[in-house]
Order: C-alpha cells, then structure tokens, then sequence
C-alpha cells in the first residue's frame, strides 16, 4: 500500500492508495470495463454504418447522448465548484477531499466531451473544421473553448495538489471554480439564446444550470465517497457529509423554485400554450417534469435531508441515497431541456398554423434507441473504471475522513 503524508496540510491528512486487490475491486473494473466496451462498440457502429441506429431524426437531432452531456458538464462543475471552493474558503474539514474534487470533475468533463464526440457521427470531418474555421459569433465555438481549458485547469489544479504548490494551489483552484461557472452558465445559454423556440428561449437557463451542477455534482460524490470509503475499509465521517447534503438540497430546492418560474411564465402567454401543454402535460414528459425532477429529484432528497427521524438524517447511506436520487432528477432536467424544444412543431410563419405536411403540424415522439442506451452508459462505466484505477494508483484519498 502506498502511504503519502501530505505536508503543508493538516497532520492527520494521510493520503493512500487503495490496495485493489480483492476480487470485489477487480469485479468491479471488469464489469464497468465491460460495459464502457459495449459502448464503445455501439458507437463504432453508428460511426460506421450511420445514425439511423439512433431514434433521432432530423427535427429531433438532439436526445438522450446530448442530455448525458449536460449532465456529465454539471457533474463536473458542480464538483469542482463545491470541493474546490470550500477549500478556498478555508474549510480545514474538507481539504481530505482536496485531491478527489479535481479528478472527480476532470472525469465528468471528459465523458462530456466523449459524449460530444459520440454525439457528432463522424469526428474526423469535424475537427479539421473547429481548428480552422473558429467561429467568434457561435456560443458552440466558444464552448468547445470553454470545455477543453476547463479540462486542462482541472489537470493541472491536481498535479500541484500532489505536489503541494500552495501558491498554484490558490490560482488554478480559482480558475477550476470560475471556468466550471462558465463552462456551464455558457451551456445553458445554448439553449436559452434560441429564441424561435418557445421551449426553449428563456433567461433562466443559465443559472438552472449552474444551480443543477452544484446539487448533482454534489449529490454524485456523496455516493461515490459513500461507496469507496465502504468498500475500502475506510471511515467517513457524517459530519463532513451532512454540510454536503445539505447544499445538495439547498441548491435542489433553488433549481424548483426556478423551473415554476418559468412555468407560469410560459404558460402565461397565450401563445404558448399549446408548446406548454405538451411539455407539461404530456403523460411522458409530464411524468419526467413532475415526477423525475419535482418528486425524485427535488422533494425526497429534501426530505431525507432534513428529515425529522435521526437514524435517516444522520445516515451517510440515506445521505447517499438522496445524492443519487438528485441526479437522477437533473438527468430528467436535462432530457427535460433537450427533447421537447425539438419535438413540438417549430412555428415557422409568426400568426399562421402549419396544416401540411403532416410532420410538422404534431409533436413528435423520442425514446433512445438500445444504441444511445449503450453510448450513455458506456461513458459513465468509463467514468468509475478509471476512477477505480486512479484510487488504486495514485493516493486520492486519506484513511479517514473526519
């Protein structure tokens, strides 16, 4: 086992290694390895023979592979907004996760990026055409700016870490927590800037999507230190997760109070009510809206989090199982802020209703094909397999927490 004392920290601050070697570890990585296989293989396949293997179409380009990009940049943000910033903050408490934050978002910001790349189809046609013809007018190009920098912020932010760079420590842990606003304010604008979509346009996006990384980025690392410090005979203090869970639900608790905005901001246009009642009302999306976000994602974690039994506020695996729920919730979000905008009928002449052709009068229906399914979980297998190799190699986490 390799033992490194971190000095300049706190004493008791001993970052190790995970042994990884009994037979749940390696289960473990064979089967995510396995999966990240399959997806890889689903990709390929798409790459080779089309995205006809998809469910998209050409008014619905955008789905469940999109949605796993939103969600895989909020996880990433939220991260490296949280630990990062509590450590800035000084947060003594909290500087045995000063290792985990970085790495843990500089995972989530490549699988966005592989989900991108799963996303376009053909990679190769695509990169000449960013590197040469950068486009300054696009909120794309300075996205794909925004998420490359981010990546290497956050890399660099974990090598002076280990290397305990106190000065470079300050700095790059500065930028990590105003890029990763950035990265993902920008994201929300993407869709908040289209205005010739009801569904779409709105000035809130922004923020929700800052609110979001913050609540499933947090909610996301509470199971997984939940889960590693469990299986690797470590201790976990509540008194260190409690204060996370509870940004957690706070944040939640903001992203609800945004969403019924602009719900009754929609819906108070007359001229959006047909766009509004198909979102909201729909059985499919209406369940998503409703009950994944609202009831998954929102009220049971808050619940939990302050519920008024003990033995479940005070319990690192409920705390977990709000942390998971939440996510849930914000990938229902983003399917939520993906698919709609596209799948209700563009109004393509302003005071006149389109009769014919008839695929542009209806909404249309999505449901990820099995290719998407495996892409997207694809890309969070690779996430945990590398995150197993990066514990066991490399001295992420200390003995005890708290």
């Amino acid at each position: 086992m390799g033992v490194e004392v971190a000095s300049g920290l706190e004493p008791e601050i001993d970052f190790k290694k995970v042994d990884g070697v009994s037979r749940g570890y390696w289960a473990f990585v064979i089967i995510t390895g396995a999966i990240t296989v399959a997806g890889v293989g689903a990709w390929l396949d798409c790459y080779l023979h089309g995205d006809y293997l998809t469910a998209l179409n050409d008014s619905v380009a955008w789905g469940l592979i999109i949605a796993g990009v939103l969600l895989a940049i909020g996880l990433s943000a939220g991260a490296a907004l949280v630990f990062t910033a509590l450590d800035l903050f000084g947060k003594k408490e909290f500087e045995v996760f000063s290792r985990f934050g970085p790495l843990f978002a500089a995972l989530w910001i490549g699988a966005a990026l592989a989900y991108i790349f799963m996303d376009i189809g053909r990679v190769d046609n695509m990169l000449p055409n960013v590197v040469m013809n950068f486009n300054p007018t696009s909120i794309f190009a300075w996205n794909a700016f925004l998420y490359s920098s981010y990546l290497l912020i956050l890399l660099i932010e974990l090598v002076v870490r280990f290397e305990r760079m106190e000065r470079l420590i300050k700095l790059f842990g500065v930028l990590a927590v105003a890029w990763a606003v950035a990265v993902h304010t920008g994201t929300g604008l993407i869709v908040g800037m289209i205005f010739s979509r009801s569904l779409y346009h709105s000035p809130l996006h922004g923020p929700i999507f800052v609110a979001s990384a913050i609540s499933s980025g947090t909610g996301l690392a509470i199971l997984t230190l939940h889960l590693t410090f469990k299986f690797t005979n470590r201790k976990l203090s509540i008194d260190l997760v409690k204060p996370l869970a509870k940004i957690m639900a706070i944040t939640a608790m903001v992203i609800g109070y945004m969403l019924i905005c602009e719900f009754f901001t929609l819906m108070y246009e007359p001229s959006n009510w047909k766009a509004g009642l198909f979102a909201y009302f729909d059985p499919l999306w209406a369940s998503i809206y409703w009950g994944m976000i609202f009831v998954i994602g929102i009220i049971i974690p808050v619940i939990i989090v302050w519920n008024p039994l003990e033995r479940v506020r005070n319990s690192i695996g409920w705390l977990s199982v709000a942390g998971i729920l939440n996510t849930i919730g914000i990938l229902g979000e983003r399917l939520f802020v993906t698919v709609p905008g596209l799948a209700f009928p563009r109004e393509l002449m302003t005071g006149y209703e389109i009769v014919y052709p008839i695929y542009l009068t209806k909404p249309l229906t999505y449901f990820p094909s099995l290719h998407e399914w495996l892409m997207f979980l694809g890309i969070i297998s690779a996430v945990y397999f590398l995150y197993a190799l990066g514990i066991k190699f490399f001295a992420i986490l200390p003995e005890k927490a708290g």
